[in-house]
């Protein structure tokens, strides 16, 4: 649907299918591509770390790799590692959530927060300016919990041989072979009475404490072990004696329930160290670590030598690679997370674990908040989203290279590397990978790969807990280190850059690339949308993922064309063409959803947007419905939707099109198809009565357009008329109601027929479209206006049929440039259970035609459709119909050349290609193919 004025103009799109520029009697229009993401054109190569480089941090890799040092010296357990994040956090902005008071008041004070959960996990997020329920959000998920040992609940121990030990437990794999003989530290939370407050409060003894005695190799095979990791690997903390304390505690000390359980020279430090008396502990969290300090290393410093980097490294580099992206996260049309959890050396399940629920439990706080709390609009929400799982991954290791998958070695100081695991235990799959290397090729990143060899074991992540329950698209993609679950390890000192680099990267540039990925539709939206065939203005096919059809970079398109005359430019819900500069539109309110009530709340806020700019505007509406959805009949129409009153149709008394055949999957799906239609044309009045009540109906051109055929066999990707005769309703203000108009108009006529009534008719340029506003009010044939042409040449990549048509009040030619192929089906056509139902009948019918003349096309077909309205009988071959056949072929060949097509062939050439040749004399026989038995 469009609607436009000399001040104003919008266009709703309602759906379909078919690469092609489906002229015909009637018209539509829809959208379903995206823009992609524009190259990334600039080459810093005098130094690829320069801040000048706006992809790149703005703080240098010698900065970033002392700030790392720091924070893990500063901070040794997991809640120190927490505070300090959301100290840092504050310093630039952000508000906290507490989860336990509600959000409403304070989610208006700023559009950057954070909550945290135990104390040990945290939830980072920015809200874009422009994001709305339905909008995707972007993740990057790490654990910022490491291998440690922890304090066990009654440590307590009788000494031993005079010496006082404590006991411990080890964290996951703590307690290995390297932590024999370190400098431990003891540090945690404790809970603590504070008048009638209950708090925790942090403590880091600030020197070693503990260590794990190795036996010296001089007893022999006691010392090479196995070890008992309960009786054998108890750390000492102190000797036993008159001159090291008294280890009795005091009636007061005895106040506290933990005075029974630990040390109470322990509890005595602790408490120096706190500020808080003994008997005032509650409870205690404590963890053993290393106390050796992090530092670069290496003849030149190319690498880190640190404890717990797994993985608070990839918890720092996510971290402050939301706090670089701020400016654009800000303004986005998306919400930015980071979520740092806890548990995952331990499977994660646990309320603190990404098990839990935190990240997902935020989304529904804010959805709430924003009022999208209905699970339609959550699901679109998730299924417009992307997750980075960002968890250490593994470096080769040059003394154990041969244990690696070749090609498949990670290098430090190179980039991040995307994890593979064929048996799920990453998320890495073909889409979210190709999206990380669009992001990386576009901002200068290069990305590593890894992939454990058949005979070793791999490890897991949080990626597939958080993708599983969520259905989100996710990677596991992460920084390299070498000596995973040693107590102390190596990653590269450019590595921490790097990483915080290429975070930020993906939270500027994710929602610009992921528009490619999209599910979208073919090219006939970028004819409405420039007034140029598909084979004039580039987009040929599907833009999204791996088709990635686009369009010319210097065709000037209708949001552009307006947008210059000063037209507030906008399009609410499918896009789906591309590049985004091509397709300029001012608001962009981007979605797949199938709600018409929340598309038509946008288009009200649009119209008052256009009100108080006192502008004339132009909008596009692109309906999801009626599409069909991922099942193999249906049309989404089980979900709940606001202010739509459903329509349920009895498949048994439907008419069945006469180009489909009569079977009761037909029908159902028939009846499914009606449905959504209902619902779409709900949403349209919904829409008329917004532009009614902002005042502009009478100054507003209404335009519903449809761009393919229903989807169903025989008409969707189809040139036949069930594909391209398309409903085209026009709403000019002061017309004549009620008027059937005969004539012929095309996809290309709109653009024209918009700048026409915006008062700029000349800007159509050498378009070969016109205005079609002197013809709206005709009840009877208007000479030159009985025929039309069309072009289709892919659908999905691997859909290639490319065919032209002319058609004219009886007649219809179709040249089918690649007849000696195959038609191909689309994936949905093929999956549907209408054509798993007419394959099963014999003969296998599509409707009145024969399943081998659908598949199997002649070069030319040549329809009367007076008598044949259904385009079965072709005449081609019929010599009463050689001389129209002649006419028709000359017609159209005159318009592939006036539109410069590249598929106008001679001798199974492309002429446009060969033409400087035939400009200096090439000779070729006058023929569509090149023939091999004579040449």
């Amino acid at each position: 649907m469009t609607v436009f004025t000399n001040r104003n103009l919008a266009f709703a799109k309602a759906p379909g299918r078919a690469v092609s520029d489906r002229q015909s009697a009637s018209i539509k229009t829809e959208s379903e591509q995206q823009p992609a993401p524009e190259a990334f054109t600039k080459v810093y190569k005098e130094d690829k770390y320069s801040t000048s480089n706006p992809h790149n941090p703005q703080t240098s890799v010698d900065d970033y790799t002392s700030e790392f040092l720091e924070f893990m010296n500063s901070n040794p357990t997991v809640y120190h590692a927490c505070s300090a994040v959301a100290k840092e956090l504050e310093s630039h902005g952000f508000v906290y959530l507490s989860e336990r008071v509600p959000w409403e008041q304070l989610i208006g004070t700023s559009n950057k927060f954070y909550t945290t959960r135990n104390g040990s996990s945290l939830v980072a997020f920015v809200i874009g300016a422009n994001w709305k329920p339905g909008n995707g959000v972007g993740i990057i998920g790490s654990h910022i919990d490491a291998l440690t040992g922890k304090i066990k609940p009654i440590s307590k121990k009788d000494p031993v041989d005079g010496y006082l030990q404590i006991g411990a437990a080890a964290y996951s794999g703590a307690f290995n072979n390297t932590w024999w003989d370190r400098d431990l530290g003891i540090g945690g939370r404790v809970i603590v009475r504070e008048g009638a407050a209950v708090k925790s409060k942090l403590v880091h003894i600030p020197y070693p404490v503990a260590r794990i005695p190795t036996l010296a190799p001089h007893f022999g095979a006691p010392a090479q072990g196995p070890f008992n990791p309960e009786t054998q690997m108890t750390p000492i903390i102190g000797l036993v004696g008159e001159e090291y304390g008294d280890d009795v505690a005091t009636e007061e000390e005895k106040q506290s329930p933990l005075a029974s359980k630990h040390s109470i020279r322990l509890l005595r430090v602790i408490s120096k160290y706190l500020g808080v008396p003994v008997k005032d502990f509650l409870q205690c969290d404590l963890e053993i670590f290393d106390t050796h300090k992090g530092t670069v290393g290496g003849l030149d410093k190319e690498f880190v030598f640190c404890p717990r980097i797994d993985d608070k490294l990839c918890s720092f580099a996510a971290i402050h690679g939301l706090i670089e992206s701020l400016d654009k996260s800000s303004n986005s049309g998306t919400i930015n997370i980071v979520a740092l959890y806890d548990d995952e050396e331990i499977g994660s399940l646990t309320r603190q674990g990404a098990i839990g629920n935190l990240f997902e439990g935020s989304i529904d706080r804010i959805f709430a908040l924003y009022g999208g709390a209905d699970d339609e609009m959550k699901r679109l929400t998730y299924a417009n989203s992307f997750f980075i799982s960002a968890d250490v991954t593994h470096a080769v290791n040059p003394n154990f290279s041969n244990i690696y998958l070749d090609n498949h070695k990670p290098k430090l100081n190179t980039g991040l590397v995307i994890d593979f695991d064929p048996n799920g235990h990453t998320t890495t799959d073909a889409v979210s990978a190709a999206l990380i290397e669009e992001i990386a090729r576009k901002t200068g990143n290069v990305v590593q790969y890894f992939q454990i060899r058949n005979d070793s074991r791999s490890g897991g992540t949080i990626g597939p807990h958080i993708a599983s329950k969520s259905g989100i698209r996710s990677i596991d993609c992460s920084i390299p280190q070498l000596s995973m679950h040693s107590i102390r390890a190596t990653t590269g000192s450019k590595d921490v850059w790097l990483g915080v680099k290429f975070f930020k990267n993906f939270f500027e540039e994710w929602e610009e690339v992921d528009f490619q990925f999209k599910l979208g539709d073919f090219g006939s939206r970028s004819v409405i949308y420039s007034g140029l065939h598909t084979h004039e203005n580039g987009q040929y096919g599907l833009q999204h993922r791996e088709h990635h059809f686009m369009t010319f970079d210097h065709i000037e398109t209708a949001p552009k064309l307006l947008g210059d005359l000063g037209y507030l430019t906008g399009i609410i819900g499918k896009v789906h063409v591309g590049p985004a500069s091509v397709y300029p539109w001012t608001v962009r309110d981007e979605s797949d959803t199938r709600d018409v009530t929340w598309v038509a709340e946008r288009a009200e806020a649009f119209f008052a947007k256009a009100k108080e700019a006192d502008k004339p505007f132009y909008l596009t509406v692109g309906y999801m419905d009626p599409h069909r959805d991922s099942t193999r009949s249906g049309f989404a129409n089980d979900a709940n939707y606001r202010d739509v009153q459903d329509m349920i149709y009895d498949p048994a008394k439907l008419v069945v099109p006469p180009f489909l055949s009569d079977l009761p999957e037909v029908r159902l799906e028939l009846a499914e198809y009606y449905r959504s239609i209902n619902r779409m044309d709900q949403g349209v009045g919904k829409i008329l009565t917004a532009l009614d009540k902002a005042g502009l109906a009478d100054e507003t051109l209404v335009v519903f357009v449809s761009d393919n055929g229903s989807p169903f066999l025989n008409s969707k990707t189809t040139l036949y008329d069930a594909g391209v005769r398309l409903p085209l309703i026009v709403r000019r203000p002061g017309g004549e109601p009620g008027v059937i108009n005969p004539n012929l108009v095309s996809f290309i006529d709109i653009l024209p027929t918009f700048l026409d009534w915006a008062g700029h008719g000349d800007l159509k340029g050498n378009r070969l479209g016109r205005s079609f506003l002197p013809l709206l009010e005709e009840k009877e044939e208007v000479p030159d206006w009985d025929k039309v042409f069309g072009s289709h040449t892919f659908h999905e990549i691997t859909n290639y049929y490319p065919t032209r048509f002319l058609r004219t009040q009886r007649y219809k030619y179709h040249r089918n440039v690649a007849w000696k192929l195959d038609f191909p089906f689309s994936v949905d056509l093929y999956g549907s259970l209408s054509w798993e139902a007419m394959r099963n009948i014999e003969p296998v019918m599509i409707g009145s035609r024969p399943l081998k003349s659908y598949v199997q096309r002649p070069p030319e077909e040549l329809y009367d459709l007076e008598v044949d309205p259904r385009e079965v009988n072709n005449l081609a071959s019929d010599p009463a119909h050689t001389a129209l056949l002649l006419k028709f072929r000359k017609i159209l060949e005159e318009w592939q050349r006036q539109t410069k097509d590249p598929w106008l062939y001679r001798d199974g050439m492309s002429v446009t290609g060969i033409q400087a040749h035939l400009d200096a004399g090439l000779k070729v026989p006058d023929r569509f193919d090149f023939d091999i038995s004579n040449p």
